[in-house]
């Protein structure tokens, strides 16, 4: 561990509760995830885990979680902050490696997944938890992607710059293709549409189904990258039932999602692998730490 240690909150025009200085930022682990991830409003998905935690503790008890992961390989937002990043269309394959390797996996990396427990939400533990979890990562930039956060201010809180907000990439398309199958007025109601499919005759079922998980195939990026990278649309969503392949449609074309990205001004610093959450407030959000 560093020698360093954190200037502990003391009382000043800006109070908070003081509770908050005797919770502390520190490595966790995939067990802390598990023990938080069913109050995520994603505990559901098969992607929620991550390359790296970090936990929040108050005395024995688990606060709150960040899971980081590797970024995505292609970000329309991205593209917009950091336009230089932004594919031509001319790469080659080798070309567009060395782009992923020299210039996103090692400067980047994403929030897969944020928690915090019940007992703790409302006091202010969650912005300053990510915060301080994207300091002591130590990469240059972090990325957040959320739909949770268009209604909660918690990602410019924790220092996040956003990108202004765009239609989702297939929201027109995805609207299109379930006005077809559905007769629902709005297809962006997910309730009515499941009562529409349980109500249709099974083997009508069957073929919606079926074209439900090749329009999935096709719009999503994720199910032909990273570890799916190669794998046809029966390796990967064949066995996707009605409700799944219905919600992640839903979550592709029509979810509003925030991109924010935090550029880390502690990134060639060694700091202490435990920080207590009330160093948050000792300087700006994009200033360095004060260490003593």
């Amino acid at each position: 561990m560093s020698n360093v240690e954190i200037q502990r909150l003391t009382p000043s025009d800006n109070p908070t509760l003081s509770m908050l200085n005797d919770m502390y930022v520190e490595r966790g682990t995939k067990e802390d995830w598990s023990k938080l991830h069913h109050l995520h409003y994603k505990s559901v998905e098969r992607n929620d885990g991550g390359m790296a935690y970090y936990r929040c503790m108050h005395g024995e008890d688990l606060v709150g979680v960040v899971v980081l992961t590797m970024p995505d390989i292609l970000s329309r937002e991205r593209h917009i902050m950091f336009p230089r990043l932004k594919p031509t269309g001319k790469e080659t394959t080798a070309g567009n490696k060395a782009r992923m390797d020299l210039h996103i996996n090692k400067h980047f990396v994403r929030i897969n997944r944020t928690v915090t427990a019940t007992l703790y939400r409302g006091c202010g533990a969650g912005y300053r938890m990510i915060n301080l979890a994207c300091r002591m990562h130590g990469t240059k930039f972090v990325e957040i992607v959320s739909a949770m956060s268009r209604y909660n201010q918690f990602v410019e809180k924790s220092g996040f710059v956003c990108a202004p907000e765009q239609e989702p990439t297939h929201y027109q398309a995805a609207k299109a293709f379930l006005s077809e199958r559905f007769d629902i007025e709005n297809v962006e109601d997910l309730t009515g549409m499941i009562e529409e499919y349980n109500d249709m005759h099974p083997k009508l079922q069957a073929k919606v189904l079926h074209e439900l998980q090749d329009f999935y195939y096709k719009i999503s990026a994720r199910e032909k990258t990273g570890g799916n990278q190669g794998k046809t649309v029966e390796d990967s969503v064949r066995s996707l039932g009605f409700r799944r392949v219905i919600t992640q449609i839903h979550q592709v074309g029509f979810t509003r999602k925030k991109y924010g990205v935090y550029k880390n001004p502690d990134c060639d610093r060694t700091l202490p692998k435990r920080i207590p959450l009330s160093a948050f407030d000792e300087q700006k959000t994009d200033e360095p730490l004060k260490l003593v």
